[in-house]
């Protein structure tokens, strides 16, 4: 008796590769569903890590702007509460977000940093003479970094 000959024995094997191949097909569609998925999470639990601390580094630099506000006095002695704050402030606070800030308040940060280490060493030359930094521009780029970081703020609002 020649099994393979008939047509019953065909008719099982090939309904048994059927399930069989069916069967594998959903099993792998389904892992690579679950994989994508996973990745998918993993890239939306990223982004929500990376705008974390994209916020609560301009949080820390508007902290730092108030209070180089109430710090300045220009009765006092403006250079001594301004190395007073970037020491307290800035390098604890502020510095550390660098990555996290745009390049427009990067740049006002910079110069900020910038007279604080002239201050500390007479051999170098600030980009403003002190005088005039602690007279205008110290009050001018602490507005425009309050000005653009609230203009951020009102665009992650509006988003």
């Amino acid at each position: 008796m020649d099994i393979i000959k008939e047509e019953w024995f065909w008719i099982g094997v090939f309904s048994i590769l059927s399930v069989i191949t069916g069967s594998l097909l959903t099993i792998i569609a389904n892992q690579w569903k679950e994989k994508s998925r996973r990745k998918t999470q993993i890239k939306v639990e990223k982004i929500k890590m990376y705008n974390e601390r994209k916020f609560n580094a301009y949080l820390e630099v508007y902290e730092f702007i108030s209070k180089a506000y109430s710090f300045y006095d220009p009765a006092d002695d403006p250079r001594q509460d301004f190395v007073f704050l970037m020491k307290k402030y800035f390098f604890k606070n502020v510095k550390q977000n660098y990555p996290y800030l745009n390049s427009e308040i990067r740049e006002k940060i910079k110069t900020l940093e910038s007279q604080y280490i002239c201050l500390g060493n007479p051999d170098l030359n600030p980009q403003i003479p002190s005088d005039q930094f602690f007279r205008t521009e110290y009050l001018k780029i602490l507005n425009e970094l309050n000005k653009t970081i609230e203009k951020v703020f009102d665009e992650w609002e509006n988003k």
